[in-house]
């Protein structure tokens, strides 16, 4: 039986998400914030479905100095997982979110727009 390697989920989105976006992607939040950064966080998710296919859900937030800037680099990054069929040579089969964007406030005084997604995912042969 071949071996199914699942990816590192959180590291094939921050990878992918890399070089598309108009700020750095991160998985924490820096001591010294810049002006504008994406965070994604794993948020659990469904685990394996099926024979091959693994859901994952992520929590990605766009912050920013500006509040329109956080919102709409939060649209764009939005628009590009759902518009993605591989990541770091995965396969994605599915998009699916528990809400749009929404205005997250912290003692920051940053503005943060994060919203909760799945992806489906499959794995390489290994």
């Amino acid at each position: 039986m071949e071996s199914l390697i699942y990816p590192d989920a959180k590291k094939t989105l921050v990878t992918y998400l890399q070089g598309r976006t108009d700020a750095p992607v991160m998985t924490r939040v820096p001591q010294t914030r810049p002006v504008s950064f994406v965070r994604v966080l794993l948020a659990g998710g469904a685990g394996r479905v099926g024979p091959v296919l693994e859901d994952v859900s992520f929590t990605v937030e766009s912050w920013d100095n500006d509040e329109a800037a956080a919102a709409r680099r939060a649209q764009e990054v939005r628009d590009l997982i759902r518009r993605a069929y591989v990541m770091d040579g995965h396969p994605v089969y599915g998009y699916s979110e528990y809400g749009p964007p929404v205005d997250l406030p912290d003692e920051s005084n940053q503005w943060r727009y994060t919203w909760t997604f799945s992806l489906r995912m499959r794995p390489v042969a290994a």
